[in-house]
């Protein structure tokens, strides 16, 4: 699957962990009606841990899109958008959207400042800064993984957002 098609992405992993999750549903009630043993325990267990924490990933999804003001803005948006695949991240004119671990949506709008935080002359990251004060984490390189150049990119791309 492709983490950068954000529209299909929910739909197509909910279905298949739902498929999963009902097939070790199934393996472990067989196990347990055949024999008494711990395996078709563990298997019910897992499999409504699996139902359980999937569902709250596609709700956590789904807000993420929902908070977006203007969808049909935004799916034009991301047509155009630039992808930064070793950091999960894309960018459009309005909006930087951050595909892994999990997604979640900024609108440039909304945002105050950016920043950029260095540990240890290792690390780097970049956030982005509500009138709040929270800062939310957007691009992340370490020293020698190969993201250098992909996170200076955003980092000049973010400043222009910004005018600085």
């Amino acid at each position: 699957m492709n983490d950068f098609d954000i529209f299909d992405k929910s739909n197509s992993r909910l279905k298949l962990t739902m498929l999963v999750s009902t097939t070790m549903l199934i393996i472990g009630v067989v196990i347990k009606l055949v024999s008494d043993s711990y395996t078709a325990y563990f298997l019910i267990v897992m499999a409504l841990l699996l139902v359980y924490v999937s569902w709250k990933n596609h709700s956590e999804y789904r807000k993420a899109l929902n908070d977006i003001d203007d969808r049909d803005a935004f799916e034009c948006e991301l047509k155009t958008a630039r992808c930064f695949s070793g950091m999960g991240l894309m960018l459009t004119d309005s909006y930087a959207v951050v595909v892994k671990p999990s997604l979640r949506i900024y609108a440039f709008a909304k945002m105050d400042k950016f920043e950029v935080g260095i540990a240890e002359g290792r690390e780097k990251v970049l956030f982005l800064t509500d009138a709040q004060g929270t800062r939310y984490r957007i691009a992340r390189t370490l020293s020698g993984d190969g993201n250098q150049t992909a996170f200076d990119e955003v980092y000049h791309y973010v400043s222009n957002k910004f005018n600085l």
